[in-house]
């Protein structure tokens, strides 16, 4: 009894000197208790991502994943990791700043813990384990990285608009039309048509995606390289345009503008 007495005063000991989390934020936990119930795991995600843009937080889940739960936590959760482990070897680099990491990481406690039923089948949340975050909460979520990104459906409207040489701030009002909700800001627009962009022209760099316009449009044209494989001379024309100097080819007005 006396070694127990010993052991337990060791380990209040130890837990006075840690320092208590701090509780930047109000306590969340009534935002989240429910009682609902899912069949599949994913809708149960998309639940949790939802109520935590109410509340301005990003929710994720964590690595703590088995065939019967998963947990979801706040996106500063954890601790910061550095990727130099990841099969690289680490090179210290000498005006490195020890202890100073551009990360987001604050150990946050905040965590949902969600449960799968094997008699009804169903996913259900256990409990909340903790509702409050130590960091300061977003006032808007504009442009953040997880929140401004389109759905498949706002994705659809960006690439048929693109191709109608829609502006971009047309493009990012249409998307807020369609999505009152959305984050997203010209940068998200300008991004996804740039991937577009990448995934029509199919690896082709810019003069060899020029050529490959002229061929599908039909046009007449006609080029030379020199040495280093270099397009030093172009010359296109319209099919209209052929199409009309060859009914009035007595007269040829030429204008160029550089």
């Amino acid at each position: 009894m006396e070694d127990q007495e010993v052991v337990i005063e060791e380990v209040e000991e130890v837990m006075e000197d840690q320092p208590k989390p701090v509780q930047v934020s109000e306590d969340t936990s009534a935002h989240y208790a429910n009682n609902y119930e899912w069949e599949d795991k994913k809708d149960a995600k998309i639940w949790a991502r939802s109520q935590g843009l109410k509340k301005m937080c990003i929710i994720v889940q964590n690595k703590q994943v088995t065939p019967t739960s998963f947990q979801m936590v706040c996106e500063c959760s954890g601790k910061y990791e550095s990727h130099w482990k990841k099969g690289c070897e680490y090179e210290p680099k000498t005006t490195r700043n020890k202890g100073v990491y551009n990360t987001k990481k604050t150990e946050c406690p905040f965590k949902l813990k969600f449960k799968f039923n094997g008699d009804k089948n169903m996913w259900y949340m256990e409990k909340v384990v903790s509702g409050y975050h130590n960091h300061p909460i977003l006032e808007s979520l504009i442009n953040h990285p997880y929140s401004a990104r389109l759905n498949p459906l706002e994705k659809d409207l960006v690439r048929v608009l693109s191709k109608r040489h829609t502006r971009p701030i047309d493009i990012l009002s249409g998307v807020k039309v369609l999505n009152a909700q959305n984050s997203s800001s010209l940068a998200t627009i300008y991004n996804e048509r740039e991937k577009f962009r990448k995934e029509s022209w199919e690896e082709r760099v810019l003069m060899q995606q020029l050529l490959f316009l002229f061929e599908e449009e039909k046009y007449s044209t006609a080029f030379n390289r020199n040495e280093k494989n270099e397009v030093e001379y172009l010359f296109f024309a319209n099919p209209e345009c052929v199409q009309l100097s060859r009914c009035f080819h007595q007269i040829l007005f030429m204008d160029f503008k550089y």
